[in-house]
């Protein structure tokens, strides 16, 4: 499932496995598929029963499948209840146990272990409804799911980290919700913006000060990796260059070394003859005594002769007209780019594949299929989407992404104001008007976009969010409209007493379709960004995923109505 995010760990060096863990019981019937591929990136596999084949958009996924991916590699899966997870590069994870419970949806459970690498994932309807029976598992540690999207690094015992400093163990870090972690000596709950640590079984979870910086390094490291990979070619090309392999020869000692300056391997001999030097300098005064004799004559000759008149002086030359100064040449005119601020995933929203790209699309420049903005507060938000051909910004050849990328993004000037909670100043200019309701109305977005990038399905004027506070609960209520396809509908309620009571969060709001015939959405979600210290408006990324239909998501932005006394 699509989510904002807030470090990605796209890509990093290898971290090598090693297993050490029980495999638990398979708790589906193994004809039953627990998801399929949605995406891959490299060279990724899947292991099952005892075979291992080459991963194919598509394929289907079953409980006791273990998926490795290689270097540069990414592999994406979405669950039957609409979770997903994306295996990062040089990562081995398995599939451990997957039952989804139509009829007792709380008895419905999901395991795995990441056994090396890293991932991400934010959970579906089994981590929703049954929370306590959802777990993902490292050789020393085990993960309770009490949230929506966390990352997750492991580093196997004895094996060379990707970062100096880092120690064998597991690293969590939650983007969203609470996640505990536990080892056999130890639980700690682990919260948005933490990341906690265990170096073994036996050692109890840890939070590290900060963690984050290891994400946030891990990213750094994966972009110099793909930049380093798009010079390789280049790099080769300038060593066959004559200029590169051009030297200087000094064979004075048999060798062919070339130390120092030029006037450093030069050699200045001298005369070693003293009669030559002798005969030379005879000679030499010789001639300035007959030239100073020839001199004397000629001057005396001049005395005695007439004088001659002199020679009329010479017309002074007209002088050459100054040469008119070659004209500066124009500057070249600045390159146009298509956003004017770096999209991150701090201040962006974008599914899990476009956390990936999205850098890469900024530096490369490359140009939205569609796009559009609009003011906010004092900043700008930007939304637009890249179609399935679109070049890969990380691949030299012009190799296309395979599906579609919709992301928004928020200006420098409202970046440090986006939550996806209502933060308190935010409560406390809402607070009179939560009774009567708070609406949010749709702006503007690139509607729900097909996987290819080829079909759109307009999200209307009349679609909203709206927040009411009242009686003891609080609710938020979502309306999509889409244009001759009917709506997506979804609900949030909190009851008094909750932590989220008085926050509204945004986190992965469960749609379903309504007003529709034969062709429906199965599901869908909503996650968004409340931005402005006001809460001025709402930023959001929605899915929806259908059976006959495929796959759609898209952006929009959504703007508080105005605040009446």
């Amino acid at each position: 499932m699509a989510r904002f995010t807030q470090n990605s760990i796209a890509r990093w060096v290898s971290l090598h496995a090693t297993l050490g863990s029980l495999i638990l019981p398979v708790t589906v019937v193994a004809d039953t598929p627990a998801g399929q591929v949605m995406f891959i990136h490299g060279d990724a596999s899947i292991e099952r029963d005892g075979g291992r084949t080459d991963a194919k958009r598509g394929d289907d996924i079953f409980a006791g499948d273990t998926f490795r991916t290689e270097s540069a590699s990414t592999l994406q899966i979405r669950y039957s209840d609409g979770g997903t997870k994306a295996i990062q590069p040089n990562s081995t994870y398995t599939l451990e146990s997957y039952n989804k419970d139509e009829e007792n949806p709380d008895e419905s459970a999901q395991s795995g272990e990441l056994l090396r690498g890293g991932l991400r994932a934010v959970t579906g309807a089994i981590g929703r409804n049954a929370p306590e029976n959802v777990s993902h598992k490292t050789p020393v540690a085990t993960m309770g799911i009490r949230g929506t999207s966390f990352q997750l690094v492991h580093v196997p015992d004895g094996e060379t980290p990707p970062l100096p400093g880092m120690g064998s163990g597991s690293y969590l870090y939650v983007e969203n919700g609470m996640l505990s972690m536990s080892t056999d000596v130890g639980e700690r709950i682990v919260r948005p913006g933490q990341v906690v640590f265990s170096a073994a079984a036996d050692a109890s979870p840890e939070r590290l000060a900060n963690g984050i910086e290891i994400f946030e390094q891990l990213e750094e490291q994966r972009s110099d990796i793909d930049e380093n990979d798009e010079s390789d070619g280049a790099q080769q090309e300038g060593g066959d260059s004559p200029i590169a392999n051009t030297t200087l020869d000094a064979d004075t000692d048999g060798s062919n070394s070339t130390t120092g300056t030029f006037f450093d391997n030069i050699a200045l001999a001298t005369t070693a003859d003293e009669q030559i030097q002798r005969d030379q300098t005879n000679t030499l005064a010789s001639q300035q005594v007959a030239n100073a004799n020839t001199t004397i004559d000629d001057i005396e000759d001049e005395i005695d002769a007439e004088p001659e008149p002199g020679p009329e002086p010479e017309p002074e030359p007209e002088p050459e007209p100054e040469p008119e100064p070659e004209p500066e040449p124009e500057p070249e005119p600045e390159p146009e780019v298509w956003i004017d601020f770096p999209p991150t995933t701090e201040n962006s929203l974008t599914t899990l594949i476009g956390s990936d790209l999205l850098s890469g699309f900024y530096e490369q420049n490359t140009f939205p299929t569609e796009q559009g903005s609009q003011s906010v507060v004092d900043g700008e938000v930007v939304w637009g989407y890249w179609d399935a051909e679109t070049p890969d910004p990380f691949v030299e050849e012009d190799q296309p992404i395979g599906i579609s990328i919709p992301f928004i993004s928020a200006s420098d000037e409202l970046a440090d104001t986006l939550s996806n909670e209502l933060s308190s100043q935010a409560l406390a200019s809402l607070n009179d008007q939560l009774a009567d309701g708070v609406t949010f109305n749709w702006t503007g977005g690139t509607g729900l976009v097909n996987e290819a990038g080829d079909d759109i399905i307009p999200i209307l004027s009349d679609s909203n969010i709206t927040l009411v506070s009242s009686g003891g609960e609080s609710s938020l209520a979502v309306e999509l409209q889409l244009e001759e396809f009917g709506e997506l509908i979804g609900s949030q309620v909190t009851e008094e007493g909750s932590a989220t009571f008085d926050t509204f969060p945004l986190d992965n709001i469960d749609l379903t379709h309504e007003g529709c015939d034969t062709d429906c959405f199965d599901s869908g979600s909503l996650q968004g960004q409340y931005i402005g210290e006001d809460a001025a408006a709402i930023m959001s990324l929605i899915e929806a995923v259908g059976g006959e239909l495929g796959n759609y998501s898209g952006t929009g932005l959504l703007e508080r109505e105005d605040i009446t006394p």
